[in-house]
């Protein structure tokens, strides 16, 4: 091992610190190759992704954090969570604008299904009014509200079940 010394003066008191360096040879005498673990973390510079960071190299699970942790040539797979883009701020968000990070990003948010994300009003689970509209994203609109009214010609408030109406507003005549 090569061994490097460092004078140090702290609060006028003096401090002589060694360093070492750990040399792996590799072959045989004729063709050696030293290879250096700068970061001493058991892996050589053509194993570790980055020698000089003992928290980076192939034995190191991922961590959010930006970096590729495990020398895989992946950065925080497996440890970053799925984001959609919320535009209308009704807490859920469009498939159409998808981003992977370790947190939220401002706008985003982990719930998806937003068939309108342009109207606060309209998404996965909302309360369906009778607006033309598929205002709960389950692909039907106004489903069930066209229940009930049907045409009375004779204004005795009673409807004739072979004139259902189409529209779930009251018409008049229904």
């Amino acid at each position: 091992m090569k061994k490097s010394t460092l004078v140090i003066t702290l609060f006028g008191i003096q401090s002589t610190v060694a360093c070492r360096t750990k040399e792996v040879i590799l072959g045989d005498e004729s063709n050696s190759q030293i290879t250096n673990d700068k970061d001493f973390d058991g892996f050589n510079a053509s194993e570790d992704c980055d020698d000089l960071d003992p928290a980076v190299n192939p034995l190191m699970e991922e961590a959010c954090d930006g970096i590729d942790n495990n020398c895989n040539g992946e950065i925080d797979e497996g440890v970053s969570q799925r984001y959609y883009e919320d535009a209308d701020g009704d807490g859920f968000g469009s498939t159409m604008s998808i981003l992977n990070a370790c947190r939220i990003p401002d706008g985003y948010v982990p719930l998806a299904n937003d068939c309108d994300d342009n109207d606060p009003s309209v998404y996965t689970g909302a309360v369906e009014i009778c607006n033309d509209i598929d205002d709960d994203c389950d692909g039907e609109i106004d489903e069930d509200l066209l229940i009930g009214l049907f045409y009375d010609g004779d204004g005795d408030g009673f409807g004739d079940p072979n004139f259902p109406s189409m529209d779930c507003t009251r018409q008049d005549g229904y």
